[in-house]
């Protein structure tokens, strides 16, 4: 936690946007500090985890918010921790990010960025490697960073 995760995603997702690509943030922590930063209530019932329980047609008509030009948001929310026993009761729920995702109309998006949880254990964060065609992991240059970042990428080839 506190490496700049949010603030890298921000940027990667803003110069990307600025180049012309149409970019989905998607916010995975329940700490809602993506959705803050872009200026999105983190109270508001559209957040990430009804988007991942609501059917393909549900979920892109209201989770989904245009935030800038290029750039749209799935929000997190303060009250995600309610909704992880029905997301975990979910069958597959490993894959559910990656099939809501792809629910997603084909080349909407050129760039999907997902912002996670400081915890590589959290349901969220498992579920993007998954999902992920790659991954970026910000860390401080000290030992103890360096020994996280190799369980990191361990968990990431599982």
């Amino acid at each position: 936690g506190g490496v700049g995760k949010t603030t890298t995603a921000i940027n990667v997702a803003a110069c990307l946007a600025g180049q012309g690509k149409r970019v989905l943030l998607v916010d995975l922590d329940e700490q809602s500090n993506l959705t803050f930063a872009l200026g999105v209530s983190a109270t508001l019932p559209n957040h990430i985890g009804a988007f991942l329980l609501a059917t393909a047609a549900q979920a892109r008509k209201w989770a989904v918010q245009e935030v800038g030009p290029n750039l749209a948001l799935i929000p997190s929310s303060d009250r995600l921790d309610e909704y992880v026993p029905r997301l975990f009761a979910k069958t597959n729920y490993a894959t559910l990010l990656s099939r809501r995702l792809a629910d997603l109309p084909n080349g909407e998006y050129d760039y999907v960025v997902l912002d996670c949880p400081p915890n590589i254990v959290d349901g969220m964060t498992y579920g993007a490697f998954i999902a992920a065609d790659g991954y970026v992991v910000p860390t401080e240059p000290e030992p103890f960073a360096v020994r996280g970042v190799k369980r990191i990428i361990e968990r990431a080839d599982k």
